[in-house]
């Protein structure tokens, strides 16, 4: 998810995270047997945001797109949303997990 919510096509992209002197953040959060894994605040934020949603954003894109740097070649499995199971992508799964991440995010901001 992070070259997604961290890239640079033109848009004001979040910078990514800095690395610290144990490593770089990483947060998990397993929701009903799948595990989410975010490098920063602003992964989780962007989540959530796509998760609220009734139907989920288009993972293709035509050619020549900002993102779409193989010219369209073997790009059909790449973005974030089309590497989750099918379980995850049910509306109800999603509107459980951006349920939960949004209720436990005032303290995950506290120790992000």
């Amino acid at each position: 998810m992070t070259f997604w919510v961290h890239r640079l096509d033109g848009d004001a992209a979040p910078s990514l995270p800095a690395r610290r002197a144990d490593g770089y953040p990483k947060l998990l959060a397993e929701i009903d047997g799948f595990t989410f894994e975010f490098s920063s605040l602003h992964e989780l934020h962007h989540l959530i945001d796509v998760f609220e949603t009734k139907i989920l954003p288009q993972t293709r894109y035509p050619e020549p797109h900002p993102v779409n740097d193989q010219g369209g070649k073997g790009f059909a499995n790449r973005h974030w949303i089309s590497r989750l199971p099918a379980k995850v992508k049910n509306i109800k799964y999603r509107q459980k997990a951006a349920g939960y991440l949004r209720s436990i995010l005032p303290e995950i901001e506290k120790k992000f």
